[in-house]
C-alpha cells in the first residue's frame, strides 16, 4: 500500500488516545457554551481549566462576530407610508413611463422629508440607534440620520443583487408595504470571503447551521427589517404576474453630536441614563 493508498488519517483526542474520524464524533460532544468567556482569557488559561477536568469531552463552542439581523411588525405605519409612496410612484412613472425590461421597476427620490411619514421616520431612527447602542458602539454623543429613504416597486422577473452600502451607512433596512403571493424574498450572505472561500458542502441547505452560506425571510406587509450596512444582502426574483412587491428602502449614518448639544442633553438628562438615551426616545424598541 503507497502513501496515496493509506487508512485514513489518525486524530489524537483530547485524553491522548489516537481516534479514527469514524469514532471521533461519539467520542467528543459539541455543544454551544453556557458561561461566558472574557474576550481576554488566554489558551494557556483555558488548557489548564481543561487539564483540571480530564473526564470532560464537551467541548464549549464560543461565538463571536455574528452578523445580526432585528426585525419587528408594524402595521400601524402602512397606511400613512402607503399613501405617500404612491404619491411618490406616480410621480416616477410620468417621468419613466416605461420601465426598464432587465429590471422592471420604479423606484422614487428621497421620501424622509415628507411631514405625513415623520412618526414613522422618528420610529425607524429611535429604533436605529437603539441598535447600535445594543451592538456596544459608544453612541452616547451621536445620533444618528437618513442617507437615504426611498420606495421600491418590483413587477415580474424584477429583482435585486447582492450588495452592501458604503459612504457611511451604518445600518440598512426595509419596510415592506405590498407583498403578493410568489413575490421576492429578502436574501442575506455570509459576509466572511475567507469561509465562502472554503466552505465545504452543506449536509442540509434547508436548516440554518454554521456551514449556511445564505438565508432567506419571507417578508409581510408591514415586516421592519433592519441589518448592519455591511451585511450582503439581495432579493430573489418576483414571481407574481399581475401585482408587484412594494417596500422602503433606507440606509441609516452616524454623527457626532456637536458639544452644545451634549451639554444641553447631559444636563437635561440624569446620570444614570445618559449612556443609553436614544435620539427620539419612547418611539423605537429597546433592543437588549
Amino acid at each position: 500500500m503507497n502513501a496515496l493508498e493509506e487508512a485514513a488519517p489518525i486524530v489524537v483526542g483530547t485524553n491522548g488516545i489516537e481516534l479514527t474520524p469514524q469514532t471521533l464524533e461519539s467520542s467528543i460532544d459539541v455543544a454551544p457554551s453556557t458561561q461566558p468567556q472574557n474576550q481576554n482569557q488566554s489558551a494557556a488559561q483555558t488548557t489548564d481549566a481543561t487539564a483540571a477536568q480530564p473526564d470532560n469531552n464537551q467541548l464549549q463552542v464560543m461565538s463571536y462576530f455574528p452578523s445580526a439581523v432585528y426585525s419587528i411588525v408594524k402595521p400601524e405605519f402602512l397606511s400613512s407610508v402607503r399613501k405617500v409612496s404612491t404619491e411618490f410612484l406616480m410621480k416616477r412613472k410620468k417621468e419613466q413611463p416605461r420601465m426598464d425590461p432587465i429590471y422592471p421597476l420604479y423606484q422614487t427620490e428621497n421620501m424622509f422629508n415628507d411631514p405625513r411619514i415623520t412618526d414613522f421616520c422618528q420610529y425607524v431612527g429611535a429604533t436605529a440607534w437603539n441598535i447600535l447602542n445594543g451592538q456596544g458602539f459608544a453612541m452616547a454623543d451621536k445620533s444618528v440620520f437618513f442617507m437615504e429613504l426611498w420606495c421600491q416597486e418590483h413587477y415580474k422577473h424584477s429583482a435585486m443583487d447582492e450588495h452592501t452600502h458604503g459612504y457611511g451607512a451604518q445600518l440598512a433596512g426595509f419596510y415592506f408595504l405590498e407583498t403578493p403571493p410568489d413575490c421576492s424574498r429578502i436574501i442575506i450572505h455570509d459576509p466572511r470571503p475567507a469561509k465562502k472561500q472554503i466552505n465545504l458542502p452543506e449536509a442540509d441547505m434547508a436548516k440554518v447551521t454554521y456551514g449556511s452560506n445564505a438565508i432567506n425571510f419571507t417578508p409581510e406587509p408591514g415586516l421592519l427589517f433592519f441589518a448592519n450596512s455591511w451585511l450582503p444582502h439581495q432579493f430573489s426574483r418576483h414571481s407574481n404576474n399581475t401585482k408587484p412587491i412594494r417596500f422602503i428602502h433606507f440606509t441609516i449614518g452616524v454623527k457626532q453630536n456637536d458639544a452644545s448639544t451634549v451639554v444641553a442633553k447631559n444636563a437635561a438628562a440624569p446620570a444614570q441614563q445618559q449612556a443609553t438615551q436614544p435620539a427620539a426616545p419612547n418611539n423605537g424598541p429597546i433592543i437588549v
